[in-house]
């Protein structure tokens, strides 16, 4: 299972926001599933400012993608590991500079994959991304990524804990009944008063994450 966890609660992220109106970002997303691909679009859509700054193309091979980087003004590239084809997120990070008349030109990276191992994120800072997070993508982890990815790898970063007075709320997602049932269980007993939701696929897991503000996900990898 993967650990995320999220920082900033809906009120500190909404003041975030309000400071970016005044710029624009261009994203691809590098991404070959089309139901996550519109997932993310739709999380982007659904605010008000963000969906008036971003201008976000998508590709789901390297090839397009490295097309679209070399006639398009990306600023950030969000990039899946596995795409499902002969090439993947790791090849897109190598070949981007080649591709570009001038390093001015390379936009900001951020990796974004079930493969949240610290092997793939050493090879994807070695590679020159900024940031490495887990799916499924956070609104915390892309606001993130478009104020701060001039500077230093997301998961490099050192934060004390917020203390907050209320319980965690946990979203569990795997497909398999019997290990949901034990994942959400043994969640729901390691962290106090917990309120702990369940979802048994991967895409009930991000109509849930979009509709609600989570502590704490726990999600399959296969």
């Amino acid at each position: 299972a993967a650990f995320v966890e999220l920082k900033k609660d809906s009120a500190e992220l909404d003041r975030i926001i309000e400071t970016m109106k005044d710029r624009h970002f261009t994203i691809l997303l590098l991404e070959d599933e089309t139901l996550y691909r519109e997932a993310v679009k739709s999380m982007i859509r659904k605010n008000e400012i963000l969906r008036n700054i971003i201008t976000i193309y998508d590709a789901h091979t390297v090839d397009e993608a490295l097309a679209l980087v070399s006639h398009e003004n990306i600023t950030h590239a969000i990039v899946d590991i596995d795409l499902g084809d002969t090439k993947d997120g790791f090849d897109f990070l190598s070949l981007l500079s080649q591709k570009l008349k001038t390093k001015n030109q390379k936009p900001k990276c951020m990796v974004h994959s079930n493969r949240h191992l610290d092997e793939f994120r050493q090879k994807a800072f070695a590679l020159g991304a900024q940031a490495f997070v887990p799916k499924p993508l956070a609104l915390e982890h892309l606001v993130d990524f478009l104020n701060e990815s001039v500077g230093l790898p997301l998961q490099e970063k050192t934060q004390e804990p917020r203390i907050e007075n209320r319980s965690p709320k946990i979203l569990v997602i795997d497909d398999d009944p019997m290990i949901l049932k034990v994942t959400a269980d043994i969640a729901g007993r390691s962290f106090k008063g917990a309120t702990v939701l369940e979802a048994k696929s991967p895409e009930e897991g991000m109509d849930m994450f979009h509709k609600q503000q989570f502590d704490y996900i726990f999600c399959d990898i296969n």
